[in-house]
């Protein structure tokens, strides 16, 4: 993962909201309120069986992280995307 970001819209109904997530914490700028809480659902998320050890190696994180989104919002949708991924490459 060469890191980079993706946009996501999240959330149902009318109360749907975009948010940054971004792979590395260096690449991060200041992030809302949403964004931070968007953040560590996806960090948590990672840590699940289903995708401890494999997210960024054989699976691509910001597609599970539209996954983990989805679960804890309810919707998630991948808007924007900034980054280059390649499966099976320990970044």
């Amino acid at each position: 993962m060469t890191g980079g970001m993706a946009k996501y819209e999240i959330g149902t109904g009318e109360s749907r909201i975009v948010v940054r997530v971004f792979m590395r914490h260096r690449d991060e700028t200041s992030l809302s309120r949403d964004e931070a809480e968007a953040k560590n659902a996806v960090l948590e998320g990672f840590l699940k069986p289903e995708y401890a050890g494999k997210v960024g190696n054989t699976l691509d994180s910001y597609k599970v992280a539209e996954k983990i989104l989805a679960m804890r919002y309810g919707y998630a949708k991948m808007v924007e995307a900034h980054y280059e991924w390649r499966p099976n490459i320990r970044y």
